[in-house]
């Protein structure tokens, strides 16, 4: 029996060329990507990027935006700018000291209230704090152009794919947030999800997957504090706290530089209880043809979830580690989240239980007065920033506990 022989050139290209053709054709049309984009390319396309510490429902709300027939959502697809994603933070913080030390004059474009809060709660931080990000200065504009490029070769080829395909693009990749400040330069329309978590169920999450206690595949994109000596002292969930918060205070700052209109906040607890806030959130990315059916019917799917890891539910966490996540986490009550005896109302790993989260009063106060600040929550009314987070009713509507997601 004659060996058989392989496929000529020609036959291989001919056959890559159909398939390629049938994926233009079809719904993955988008990963093939697309010509260059030109700089008046960029300018007309309006992708969309959800900031967020990760951990905080981001798969589940891909899962949710594949279903629609308008947008391409992006989750981890290469490359996820891990290591990156580092490194435009650590430019921040560099240039944010830099920039303090050179001109006091200079001050960086974000809430105020948001760095008195942080400041006031723990002066030792300031040095560290993303709130201290030089976005509206020379030194951190400088520090933006230099992200720009990578951005655009990192993301190009997606959204001319997506822009074949006919539809909008939208990722959920966490690894962008630290990048967001270039982002926003790379493509002048694009918008922005800021998608938040209770503090406590996400130092958890850490924990069990062993952040900052061994080195995984995500580990080298890891922030941490530029201060040895301070890092060192603190416990790992400590840790993963001050991961949390800094996260946020960068969002908020980045925010603070966003017109309304293109920029939105949710709390993934609302999102995962409310099939009405999904939808709406549905609606802000271009993913009209998603309504409440969609987000109800996917209500429950524990996508993502985290199996292993021994570490009990927040809830029944000792007074004294309460306090420690407590101490690294300014931002919490801005965002009514409760770390205290009351926050055990959830039922532990499930949906059900008490809200237990918000003062009752639904109130962001960020400076500490006692005061609402002029909004419902203190940061999306007083700023202009849309919020779909349940703040405004007084309540996030599940558990502190909730499912991996």
């Amino acid at each position: 029996m004659s060996a058989r022989r392989p496929p000529s050139l020609a036959a291989r290209v001919r056959a890559r060329a159909a398939l390629a053709g049938r994926a233009l054709r079809g719904a993955d049309s988008w990963r093939l990507g697309g010509p260059p984009l030109s700089d008046e390319q960029a300018a007309t396309l309006a992708p969309v990027f959800v900031l967020s510490t990760g951990r905080c429902g981001t798969a589940w709300l891909t899962t949710l935006l594949e279903g629609s027939r308008l947008v391409v959502a992006n989750h981890d697809l290469p490359p996820e700018l891990v290591r990156q994603s580092r490194l435009a933070w650590e430019a921040y913080a560099e240039a944010s000291v830099a920039t303090s030390a050179a001109d006091g004059a200079q001050t960086p474009a974000v809430d105020p209230a948001v760095e008195v809060a942080k400041i006031a709660t723990n002066p030792a931080t300031a040095a560290d704090s993303a709130a201290g990000m030089a976005t509206g200065s020379v030194a951190g504009l400088a520090k933006v152009a230099e992200l720009v490029e990578l951005v655009r070769a990192a993301r190009d080829d997606l959204l001319s794919g997506a822009q074949r395909a006919g539809r909008g693009y939208v990722e959920t990749n966490n690894r962008i947030t630290f990048l967001a400040p270039a982002v926003a330069r790379a493509y002048p329309r694009s918008r922005f999800v800021h998608l938040l978590r209770h503090p406590g169920p996400f130092v958890r999450s850490g924990l069990r997957r062993g952040w900052y206690a061994r080195a995984d595949a995500h580990a080298v994109g890891r922030i941490r504090m530029t201060d040895d000596t301070r890092w060192s002292a603190l416990e790992d969930r400590e840790r993963i706290a001050w991961l949390w918060n800094e996260t946020n205070a960068f969002v908020e700052c980045f925010a603070a530089t966003m017109p309304a209109d293109r920029f939105l906040r949710v709390t993934s607890e609302a999102m995962f209880a409310d099939p009405q806030i999904a939808a709406e959130l549905c609606r802000f990315v271009g993913a009209e043809d998603l309504g409440p059916d969609d987000a109800a019917r996917l209500a429950g799917r524990r996508i993502n979830r985290q199996e292993g890891g021994d570490v009990p539910p927040f809830a029944a966490w000792p007074a004294a580690e309460v306090a420690a996540v407590h101490a690294q986490c300014p931002l919490a009550a801005g965002y009514g989240y409760r770390l205290d005896a009351a926050d055990g109302a959830g039922d532990g790993d499930g949906v059900g239980g008490g809200d237990g989260e918000r003062a009752g009063n639904g109130a962001g106060d960020l400076d500490g007065d006692g005061n609402r600040d002029g909004g419902v929550d203190g940061i999306g009314d007083s700023d202009g920033i849309g919020d779909l987070d349940g703040i405004r009713d007084g309540g996030v509507r599940s558990s502190v506990d909730e499912p991996e997601r």
